[in-house]
């Protein structure tokens, strides 16, 4: 499926969807968006999981995908006040130990890979589950409906507008980056630009709710826009170490989950820290 036809389903079907998922979502402190973050924290894991293995790096696929999917649930008690605030630092703790003493057993007939094993599995903790989480930090901010929507806008509006422009301005400067070769410099910038047309303007569409300076929303669409764009090319690094041309299968014409959400994870948590001093009126 060529890319256009791919951003045209995205704008048709998903956006729209996620857009009323978020603006009548919040029910039971924004239940029905937290277990979507659980699931695609459990797929995300899993397609990591299955990376690791492509690389002959047998993690222990079932125990990565319990705990993608429990990170989000802990955070999610411990936003809405059912655990104490310190549980999630615990609980990640608890798993890397677990990590470890399920490396002493010898892989094979040796110990050769127990290192590797070790080090992926505890990659694969916290990228995506760590990093999904975020989303679940952000919807138990203020006007989180608000501020949901403006992140979904910062991300799929950088990604649609850096292959707009690079499609149309950058093919002299394609292969800036080696992981990703149709990438352009002029197509990176061009979605940073969107990024942070969309942080500013949110300052003048919801005056009331984001009270920060225009430096700092500048800021903000920068250190989105960026840390997306990064998100991409390093799933692209992941994917070329691996050997795989996908993460997964699940999604027809896209690939995996983490093929779609990529972006989504590593702007989660730089967004997250700069939209509260954003919100604080700074």
């Amino acid at each position: 499926m060529k890319n256009l036809t791919k951003r045209i389903l995205l704008f048709v079907i998903a956006i729209p969807g996620l857009s009323a998922l978020i603006l009548f979502g919040n029910v039971l402190n924004f239940l029905p968006i937290n277990l979507l973050v659980i699931i695609l924290g459990a797929l995300g894991s899993r397609e990591m999981a299955g990376m690791f293995h492509a690389m002959d790096i047998k993690v222990n696929k079932t125990f990565l995908t319990v705990s993608g999917a429990l990170i989000p649930i802990i955070t999610w008690m411990q936003v809405i006040g059912m655990i104490n605030p310190g549980s999630l630092l615990f609980f990640i703790t608890l798993l890397v130990i677990l990590i470890f003493v399920i490396s002493l057993k010898p892989s094979g007939d040796s110990f050769e890979k127990n290192l590797p094993v070790m080090s992926a599995s505890i990659m694969t903790l916290i990228y995506p589950g760590v990093f999904l989480s975020y989303i679940t930090r952000i919807t138990s901010l203020p006007y989180s409906s608000v501020i949901l929507l403006i992140f979904m806008c910062i991300v799929y509006l950088n990604d649609s507008n850096a292959w707009l422009f690079g499609m149309l301005w950058g093919k002299k400067s394609r292969g800036f980056v080696a992981v990703s070769p149709n990438k352009s410099l002029v197509g990176f910038l061009g979605g940073v630009l969107a990024s942070v047309i969309v942080a500013v303007s949110s300052r003048f569409i919801f005056p009331d709710i984001i009270t920060g300076s225009i430096p700092l929303l500048i800021g903000l669409g920068i250190v989105a826009g960026v840390t997306s764009i990064i998100g991409d090319l390093v799933e692209s690094a992941m994917k070329r170490s691996s050997g795989v041309k996908d993460s997964g299968s699940i999604i027809p014409g896209r690939g995996g989950m983490l093929d779609s959400i990529d972006s989504l994870i590593f702007a989660a948590p730089g967004f997250y820290y700069v939209i509260l001093l954003a919100t604080a009126g700074l």
